[in-house]
């Protein structure tokens, strides 16, 4: 039975047939004296050194060099759940992995991927030593958002990716590699690795799952890689898998709707009564008497939505219940807030049933954030409608949508007063 030969690559003419595994390499025997005779980790890792500055540029002249808010973090690109899953910004899948929250942490990183990246680029085919830095960044930051809280970055994922990729290498060519690279496969990068995984446990504000996700779909990733010393793999798996997890992030992205799930929210006293809710969002607090209903949710980056329906001591129409919301309410509150900006202007907002709206917007800096705060004002049969909102300044454009859905839908079920 005849096999189709393959030449290996700077190995003059000598040709092999396919191994039991399906892919064309030399029997065990060469194998080994390949190994032994032409393996080293001599060449230059220009992708592991172009990722060192694209890091260090990120740092330096999109983040601002220095300490960084959670905040800044977040603008910057970092990852949380509630701006992935809620507001569909999966890019932050991987631009968390380009994002660091000091200078210590940004070097701690650089100095990993320069030891582990420079030797993971010397035996893996550049585009499957891409794949590995892709996927790792890609499952890594998606395991760590579907579990942790918490707003996460750093290229530690993709870091422990690299580690579980030559891991792999150490122990699957153990007994081919020389005595020299197996001390540094078996002997210092996995127990290395070890180490550094139960470090992080052991540390509170680590992003475990990252690094745990990282180096498991590292090891999973690198089963499928054959050395760059075994020949060239003319397959396209490692672009063709690049390719599907950006589209995947893609299509993620376009299938999440621009605004929050809503869900219906009655007054007790009152069921007539209703405003949409963001339906995953936390309860602020809720109080029920005769003469007031209020409630308030929000989310864990400080968006949130309020809804007050009491009696009305105005009897001269909407114009004096704006006028006294400010004079008293809305002015007590102010005078604890450092304020940068307040517009106070008609709404042209109309509900279905034909309730008429005036708004009125306020910004205050409160813990070096600015604060946007929305409130719509409204009368029904002498009650007093007050619809309230609030987000960081950066994230409003995200919940405005929502926001204005919220107003859009709101029901009385009782006789407008003009």
């Amino acid at each position: 039975m005849n096999f189709p030969l393959q030449k290996i690559a700077g190995h003059g003419t000598s040709y092999f047939r396919p191994d039991s595994n399906g892919f064309f390499g030399p029997n065990k025997a060469d194998r080994s004296r390949i190994f032994q005779k032409d393996f080293h980790l001599g060449r230059i890792p220009w992708l592991t050194l172009s990722l060192i500055v694209l890091l260090s540029g990120v740092y330096i002249f999109w983040q601002g060099a220095g300490q960084q808010s959670l905040e800044q973090l977040l603008r910057s690109g970092a990852r949380h759940p509630v701006l992935l899953f809620e507001a569909g910004e999966w890019w932050r899948l991987f631009s968390a992995n380009f994002i660091h929250m000091s200078t210590w942490h940004l070097i701690l990183n650089l100095i990993f991927l320069l030891n582990l990246g420079g030797p993971a680029e010397s035996i893996f085919h550049r585009r499957d030593y891409a794949l590995l830095l892709t996927g790792s960044a890609c499952i890594s930051s998606l395991i760590s958002v579907c579990i942790e809280s918490q707003i996460s970055c750093g290229a530690s994922g993709t870091i422990f990716g690299i580690w579980g990729g030559c891991s792999v290498f150490g122990i699957r060519y153990r007994d081919f590699l020389p005595l020299r690279y197996k001390r540094y496969f078996i002997g210092t990068v996995i127990p290395y690795a070890l180490v550094a995984l139960y470090m992080g446990f052991s540390f509170p504000g680590v992003d475990n799952w990252a690094h745990l996700g990282g180096l498991c779909s590292g090891i999973v990733l690198a089963l499928n890689f054959k050395p760059r010393i075994l020949g060239y793999d003319k397959s396209q798996r490692s672009v063709m898998v690049m390719v599907c997890l950006c589209l995947a992030c893609v299509l993620a992205q376009a299938a999440t709707p621009s605004y929050v799930p809503l869900t219906p929210k009655k007054l007790i006293q009152n069921p007539a009564t209703s405003i949409l809710i963001p339906r995953h969002w936390n309860k602020s607090y809720e109080k029920h008497n005769v003469q007031m209903q209020s409630f308030a949710y929000h989310n864990a980056l400080g968006a949130g939505v309020g809804f007050e329906y009491k009696d009305s001591t105005s009897t001269q129409g909407l114009e004096q219940v704006v006028k006294q919301f400010i004079s008293t309410e809305l002015e007590n509150y102010l005078t604890y807030q450092n304020i940068i900006g307040i517009a106070i202007e008609e709404s042209d907002i109309t509900t279905p049933e034909g309730l008429k709206l005036k708004s009125l917007s306020t910004r205050t800096r409160e813990d070096q954030t600015i604060n946007r705060r929305d409130y719509y004002l409204g009368l029904s049969n002498n009650k007093r409608i007050i619809i309230s909102f609030q987000a960081p300044d950066w994230l409003w454009a995200t919940y405005e949508p929502t926001f204005q859905r919220i107003v859009n839908n709101l029901r009385t079920g009782r006789t407008i007063e003009e």
